[in-house]
């Protein structure tokens, strides 16, 4: 039957649920940790404050650089995408219904 759907679009139609809750999980989880941020440090002293401030940019700087670092030496000797071939390119001549594009827009 030239109705039914294949099973790509079956599945794009599957995964979109799936797709929105987790976009909406990442919208919540910046001002939680900010807003639990806040109180936290409007709970402690400044000298408290200060301190763990100092302790985190120390943790932060002595596991950023290191990983910077290693990133850098990894993707040089890797060399990521070397192997492909530049001719080979995805067909932009997809049919797109009205479904295709409203779950796009979300």
């Amino acid at each position: 039957n030239s109705e039914d759907p294949s099973p790509q679009r079956l599945a794009m139609y599957i995964k979109f649920p799936g797709e929105l809750f987790i976009r909406m999980l990442k919208l919540i989880v910046i001002p939680l940790i900010t807003s639990s941020i806040i109180v936290a440090l409007n709970d402690i002293d400044i000298k408290s404050a200060g301190r763990l401030g100092k302790r985190t940019m120390i943790y932060y700087i002595t596991t950023t650089i290191p990983s910077a670092i290693l990133g850098l030496i990894l993707a040089t000797i890797i060399k990521p995408g070397s192997g492909v071939n530049k001719e080979d390119k995805v067909s932009d001549n997809i049919e797109r219904d009205s479904v295709d594009s409203f779950l796009d827009l979300l």
